[in-house]
């Protein structure tokens, strides 16, 4: 249905639609559009009722440390248990880290770190290091601190 009211040189077009199959019960929906001398101007609104609402208990969640990435698994050396690290932050030999993807985490102290078959005391960001590690990782492993 379009109800026209011509109101001092403005053309007034008011379209007004039925309410769409909505999940929402007391929804509406109106479309306004307004042509002033060729010129086409469209407004959108929709306004819904308040719903009622249950009162919701609230509970303590146990917070999960956050990790900090040191670097990610680029590749594993099987027959010497060596992977290959490009790390993001730093790492000092003697550290605790976690090796590992998703929810398959295990944790390892650093005990030897090489690069360029040279052994490091600590090594810096952006830098690839060999790190000798305890269990088999794969490409793509993330290494974390605590």
């Amino acid at each position: 249905m379009v109800i026209v009211k011509k109101k001092s040189s403005l053309l007034l077009k008011k379209a007004v639609s039925k309410p769409t199959s909505s999940p929402v019960k007391n929804a509406s929906v109106k479309r306004t559009s307004l042509v002033k001398s060729g010129a086409v101007k469209q407004t959108k609104t929709s306004s819904l009722k308040s719903l009622p609402v249950s009162p919701v208990k609230i509970t303590a969640v146990k917070s999960t440390p956050v990790l900090s990435t040191v670097g990610k698994v680029v590749h594993y050396y099987d027959q010497i248990g060596v992977a290959v690290v490009a790390l993001k932050s730093s790492l000092k030999k003697g550290e605790t880290v976690d090796i590992g993807k998703q929810d398959d985490f295990f944790k390892q102290k650093v005990t030897s770190m090489q690069m360029n078959r040279k052994p490091l005391l600590e090594a810096k960001k952006g830098q690839e290091i060999g790190l000798k590690v305890n269990e088999r990782v794969r490409p793509g492993y993330v290494v974390v601190r605590k």
